[in-house]
């Protein structure tokens, strides 16, 4: 009976403490609960705080773009949607002028992908697909970038959010058609130009000696005399670098009058067929649509000859003597020659002109010469030549005498007064005087005995 009682007595207490450690814990987690919504909350009003850096990005690649579509009335347009959301914060417009969308190098589209990598952006608005990229690889490329960066595009034309789930299959199909689009276009215009040609009808373009009058080249008396004066003195052996700079001595106006004749046009003017009153179409085309890169016809597209086109300035015989002439001096002429690489290539800087030195050969020996001097003579710059040897053995005591190396130097700044200057990466700098070697201490052996034997000669028949 005693046991029985005790147990009947205790049951009602287990309970008791039961049910008291049951609501504890439901009290507990209610808490917890409540804890983690305020949480909650506090972590949402955060979110709803922090406003989202919204960038634009326009481009315009025409000046009938420009006129349907203004760069200022993008900008505008940009301020005030971004102004109308509350939650967006202006975060700048990047705006690449007069470059078209299928092309890759465009400085402030580059500047904006550098600044969503620096976390500066959290959202690019742009008007449409073709304003971010006709080429379909550029576009989902980049945007593919963007989002693992957390940054959304908007395509305002399109209505496409790229980190919505339907927003890369929408942007693929869409960039498709752009990139199709341009392409048409650009066929319509090869199209357009080849039968030009076809007809004999050339593209405009400025050619020194001519101008075009109605789809026709008409010659410009004053400078067709010029390019005869060209070719004359090619043929009596002057070569392109000297006949340039007597043009230039004598002031005579270059192509539009701005400029200074040098060795390139020379050579151009030289062989263009077109002063014989030929012309050949298509030399040059863009085989790619998308960089619009313009190279030499290698037989990409046919090239169109039309002969006695337009009336001569050069007679046929004095042309074909002309390309004789430029054929055999090949071999010898700089024009032609790869320049050789040396550990002084790039590093000589003329100090009165700021342009570099090329390396050639004087009575064989090589030397350094101020590019502007080469091409204009003292009219051009007034520096002098500095011999090779005279460089290894300034270099030499620099940087044996200063502790440096020369993979550690950045220029070498050359002077007339002949004092050449040596300026490294660290920033130091030391100056260097060098003489002029007579001409009698650079003779060999051998020239120095021809000189004895001639003295002898010259003694005896006196």
């Amino acid at each position: 009976m005693h046991a029985t009682y005790g147990w009947s007595m205790r049951l009602p207490i287990f309970r008791l403490v039961e049910d008291l450690q049951s609501s504890a814990k439901r009290g507990l987690m209610s808490l917890l609960r409540r804890k983690n919504a305020n949480n909650r909350d506090k972590a949402k009003r955060k979110i709803e705080n922090k406003k989202i850096r919204v960038a634009a990005y326009a481009r315009t690649s025409s000046d009938k773009d420009a006129a349907l579509n203004s760069l200022s009335s993008q900008v505008s347009h940009y301020n005030e949607l971004i102004s109308k959301h509350l939650d967006w914060e202006f975060a700048g417009i990047f705006v690449d002028e007069g470059i078209s969308g299928v092309k890759e190098g465009r400085p402030e589209f580059e500047r904006l992908l550098q600044a969503c990598r620096e976390g500066k952006i959290d959202m690019v608005v742009t008007k449409s697909v073709t304003r971010f990229a006709r080429n379909t690889l550029v576009l989902l490329r980049e945007v593919r970038n963007l989002k693992e960066l957390g940054v959304d595009v908007y395509f305002e034309l399109e209505n496409i959010h790229t980190m919505s789930i339907t927003g890369e299959i929408m942007l693929t199909a869409f960039a498709s058609f752009a990139e199709d689009q341009a392409k048409r276009i650009s066929d319509y215009a090869k199209w357009s130009i080849r039968k030009r040609f076809e007809n004999g009808v050339p593209t405009y373009f400025r050619l020194y000696g001519y101008e075009m009058r109605d789809a026709e080249l008409i010659v410009v008396p004053e400078e067709a005399e010029v390019v005869k004066k060209i070719y004359t003195d090619y043929l009596s052996g002057k070569g392109k670098i000297k006949i340039a700079r007597e043009l230039n001595e004598a002031k005579i106006k270059s192509l539009k009058g701005v400029g200074k004749w040098d060795q390139a046009t020379i050579h151009r003017i030289l062989t263009n067929e077109k002063y014989v009153g030929d012309i050949l179409l298509q030399k040059t085309c863009t085989p790619d649509f998308r960089t619009k890169k313009k190279v030499k016809n290698n037989n990409y597209m046919n090239k169109y000859f039309i002969q006695d086109n337009h009336e001569a300035i050069i007679s046929r015989g004095m042309f074909d003597e002309v390309q004789k002439e430029i054929s055999n001096r090949s071999k010898n002429e700089k024009f032609y020659v790869k320049a050789e690489k040396t550990c002084f290539s790039s590093l000589l800087v003329c100090g009165v002109c700021d342009k570099h030195f090329n390396r050639r050969s004087s009575r064989n020996k090589k030397v350094w010469e101020c590019k502007t001097k080469k091409l204009y003579g003292k009219n051009g710059c007034t520096n002098v030549r500095v011999p090779e040897s005279v460089l290894e053995g300034k270099l030499n005591n620099v940087t044996s005498s200063n502790g440096k190396k020369v993979c550690d130097l950045l220029e070498i700044k050359c002077y007339p007064d002949r004092v050449l200057e040596f300026v490294f990466r660290d920033g130091a700098h030391f100056s260097e005087k060098w003489e002029l070697e007579s001409r009698h201490n650079s003779w060999t052996k051998e020239m120095k005995e021809e000189s004895r034997r001639r003295s002898i000669i010259r003694n005896h028949i006196g």
